[in-house]
C-alpha cells in the first residue's frame, strides 16, 4: 500500500511499483521478481567466498580501515578491502573454499613499498628485516611502518606509529600465545605521515 505523505511525497508500494526516497530524491522502482530457481554451483561457490571474505574483512576491520585509505573513489576503505579480499585472498574451489593468506593484502596504494621483507619469531616478538630503500622514488624516511601478524582464527596484532622508514629491522610483540599452538602471517607496508597516501603490503611469511 502507497502512502501520501503531507509534503508531497508518496511512500509504499502500489501493485508492481515502489515509491522510495533516497537522500531527498524521490523514485520509482519495480518490484523484483521472487527468486524461485535454485543458485547453479557457480553461484552457491560466490556466496561462500564472499561469506568468508566479510569474515575476514570484519576481523581485520582496525588494520583495513587503515591500510586500504588512500583506494582512489567512493567506497569506504573497508569496501575497498573487501573488493581486494575477494579477488585476491579467497580461494576458488568448490570443495575448499579458504582464506589464501600469502596472497591477503592488508594495505594497498602507489607509496614505494618494502622491499626484501622477512619475519622471524622468538618467543613473544616477532622481528621484521627489510632492504633499505627509504631514498627510491617517492619514499621519505620519516614514512611510518604498519607491521601486522595475523592468524588464521581471526587474532592480529599491529603497529602504525612506532617505527619509519629509516628503520631496517622492526619488532612486533604477541603477547600470551604459545608459539607451538599458534602460528602467524606477517605483513608490512608503509604509510605516509599525511594520513593519505599508503604503499601495497608485502608478506613476510608465516611464523
Amino acid at each position: 500500500m502507497a502512502v501520501y505523505k503531507g509534503n508531497g511525497r508518496y511512500s509504499g508500494k502500489v501493485g508492481s511499483v515502489v515509491f522510495c526516497n533516497w537522500k531527498d530524491i524521490d523514485y520509482i522502482r519495480s518490484v523484483p521478481d521472487p527468486v524461485k530457481r535454485k543458485p547453479s554451483q557457480k553461484e552457491k561457490t560466490n556466496r561462500e567466498r564472499l561469506k568468508l571474505a566479510n569474515r575476514v574483512m570484519q576481523s581485520l576491520g582496525e588494520v583495513l580501515r587503515i591500510g586500504f585509505r588512500a583506494t582512489p573513489g567512493r567506497g569506504t576503505p573497508l569496501n575497498a578491502a573487501l573488493s581486494d579480499i575477494m579477488k585476491n585472498a579467497i580461494t576458488r574451489d568448490p570443495e575448499n573454499i579458504t582464506a589464501d593468506y600469502p596472497r591477503l593484502r592488508i594495505a594497498a596504494g602507489l607509496l614505494q613499498g618494502p622491499q626484501n621483507v622477512k619475519a622471524v619469531r622468538e618467543a613473544d616478538d616477532i622481528t621484521f628485516t627489510r632492504d633499505d630503500n627509504s631514498s627510491l622514488g617517492d619514499a621519505s624516511p620519516s614514512d611510518h611502518s604498519l607491521l601486522v601478524a595475523v592468524s588464521e582464527d581471526g587474532r592480529f596484532f599491529f603497529s602504525d606509529k612506532e617505527f619509519t622508514r629509516n628503520h631496517c629491522q622492526f619488532s612486533l610483540t604477541i603477547n600470551g600465545y604459545d608459539a607451538t599452538t599458534q602460528h602467524w602471517h606477517c605483513y608490512l607496508a608503509f604509510l605516509r605521515s599525511n594520513k593519505k597516501d599508503t604503499s601495497t603490503s608485502v608478506y613476510a611469511g608465516q611464523v
